[in-house]
């Protein structure tokens, strides 16, 4: 697969690795560099130094030690047991998952997702958008961020919307285009609040998308009817 040509930038990485990114944005980034060694080699680089920081701290000239690097690693131990802890297992699925291989419901897809649905994408509780459009949520447990999939027929349109708070989108599968390029599997796509675009996926392929937001996008013009469908249930 090539390597994905829209990337988290430096502060992404950074609190991913640190630990301080709410659980649903961790989520995207880890999606997004399950499909980038590029930023994979990043992420790695910027825990060695982070290591050596903490085993190596600076003397403290104040009476009270700086303790942001241990808390930060725990922060980050915190992220990685709450997506554990979101599919955890009872004892007896655990034993019979050491016993057999488990069967991969979505191939293709990060692991990360794949733990989170335990389930075929056929069977998610869609809710549809329009013909071409349809939209699931995912449980992640954060109460700020809603995780969710949306999935384009191809050749489907999403129609001009506004962003209302900042939105990160990860291309799963397919790949769709909008006013300012192309954007294909594995891609990390950043909107900004005020941002106004509309979207296409490929005429060939199906589009599947991760993209976790505050506040949903709203529709302009005639498709305002549709925004009440988009309204964010962060869990």
């Amino acid at each position: 697969m090539k390597t994905p040509l829209y990337h988290p930038d430096a502060r992404f990485l950074n609190d991913y690795s640190a630990g301080t990114l709410d659980l649903g944005i961790a989520i995207t980034v880890k999606a997004h560099l399950e499909f980038c060694p590029e930023c994979r080699q990043q992420v790695q680089q910027i825990e060695q130094v982070g290591a050596f920081l903490f085993e190596n701290p600076e003397p403290q000239h104040s009476e009270t030690p700086d303790n942001d690097s241990a808390v930060n690693k725990k922060l980050l131990q915190n992220i990685l047991q709450a997506i554990d802890n979101s599919t955890e297992q009872t004892p007896a699925d655990s034993i019979q998952s050491r016993q057999t291989p488990k069967r991969a419901h979505n191939p293709g897809l990060p692991p990360v997702i794949e733990k989170l649905l335990q389930q075929p994408l056929g069977n998610l509780d869609w809710r549809n958008i329009g013909r071409k459009l349809k939209f699931s949520r995912i449980k992640t447990g954060d109460k700020k961020n809603e995780l969710g999939l949306y999935y384009i027929k191809a050749g489907g349109k999403v129609p001009k919307h506004k962003h209302h708070c900042d939105e990160i989108t990860v291309v799963l599968k397919g790949s769709f285009s909008d006013e300012d390029g192309i954007y294909k599997k594995g891609d990390f796509v950043v909107r900004t609040l005020g941002e106004k675009h509309s979207l296409m996926a490929t005429q060939d392929e199906d589009c599947l998308c991760l993209s976790t937001v505050e506040k949903p996008i709203a529709f302009t013009g005639f498709y305002r009817m549709l925004n009440p469908l988009l309204k964010v249930h962060a869990q």
